[in-house]
């Protein structure tokens, strides 16, 4: 999701914000958090659904609209 070349893992949650677990190390992971938390996630796709170069996140959801978070470089300040 980072564009490292490391695999990352994607979930969804019920009545929760999703999460990304980025790998940052043999057994490690960093966590940050996607989405607005309604619904419950039935389904994920990932891809470059905005012709940059990075994944995106397309959720399937119950109870709520279905949804895409755009994702991209992060920015530092």
């Amino acid at each position: 999701m980072n564009c490292d070349g490391k695999l990352d893992v994607v979930v969804g949650n019920v009545e929760a914000p999703g999460s990304v677990f980025f790998t940052a190390g043999p057994g490690r992971f960093t966590e940050v958090p996607w989405g607005d938390g309604q619904g419950a996630v039935d389904g994920l796709a990932l891809g470059d659904l905005g012709g940059d170069g990075w994944p995106d996140i397309a959720a399937a959801r119950s109870e709520a609209p279905n949804a895409i978070w755009y994702n991209g470089p992060a920015v530092e300040k």
